[in-house]
């Protein structure tokens, strides 16, 4: 994660491309390449004396049910991730806390990690359509710093959801490694069009809508796994929602 959110280094250094640009930015330039050289130096020497191998963190040793010195890599495994971390619809029921977690279910033959999954980012996040139709809004942008930034952000939110599912799985608490990155591109272009949709009612109403059910849907969430709550707060929820219960 740390690797992939290093190429917001392309657009911060874009002007420094030319010889003449790198030259007067060199300082700057070696003052941001330095510590993950040093830092890299040092723990690529840990894994070596530890693990025996200088690209080996360790990571594959995690005794639990996932072996991740078996489970390669496989292309047919990248739709299941980038369908149940970014498409899946929300499953909705009547009883409290009226949204459901969904199993993961594929005709994939091979073997996978997976858990019980909330709704996908967009379905439950409908203003990260900004983020990923970045290029429609791109002509919005005058600073082109910005566009590169976003931009970037959504490349990077596309490849972790690949290297998650790849080496670990399909598991909730994975969104957190992506969704900040969607949401930067997503924050980029609602400032760019900030004008916009403060003189235009109807996408002002329609921004506060989708606000208020992102923040109703992960409020219920939170209440979908009650192993997370004590038994008394999460009936005392219930009975605020389900007063007839």
């Amino acid at each position: 994660q740390l690797l992939v959110t290093s190429l917001f280094a392309i657009p911060i250094f874009w002007d420094c491309i030319n010889k003449d640009m790198f030259k007067k930015h060199l300082k700057k330039i070696i003052a941001f390449v330095l510590p993950y050289v040093i830092i890299a130096l040092l723990v690529m020497a840990y894994n070596y004396l530890r693990f025996g191998s200088p690209f080996d963190f360790g990571a594959n040793y995690n005794l639990t049910t996932n072996d991740m010195t078996k489970r390669g890599f496989v292309l047919f495994r990248i739709p299941l991730g980038i369908f149940y971390y970014l498409f899946n619809p929300p499953q909705i029921s009547l009883t409290f806390p009226f949204v459901v977690r969904s199993s993961v279910l594929t005709n994939y033959m091979g073997t996978t990690i997976y858990e019980k999954m909330c709704a996908g980012l967009i379905p439950t996040n409908f203003l990260l359509l900004f983020g990923f139709g970045i290029y429609k809004y791109r002509n919005d942008f005058k600073d082109k710093m910005a566009y590169r930034m976003a931009y970037i952000a959504i490349i990077s939110t596309v490849i972790l959801i690949i290297t998650d599912t790849e080496m670990a799985g399909i598991l909730p608490r994975y969104v957190c490694d992506f969704g900040f990155l969607a949401y930067l591109a997503t924050f980029l272009v609602l400032l760019t069009r900030k004008e916009r949709i403060e003189k235009s009612s109807f996408w002002h109403k329609i921004v506060l809508t989708v606000i208020m059910f992102m923040f109703i849907y992960n409020l219920c969430l939170l209440f979908s796994d009650t192993n997370l709550y004590r038994a008394e707060l999460y009936y005392r929820f219930r009975s605020l929602f389900e007063f007839w219960v």
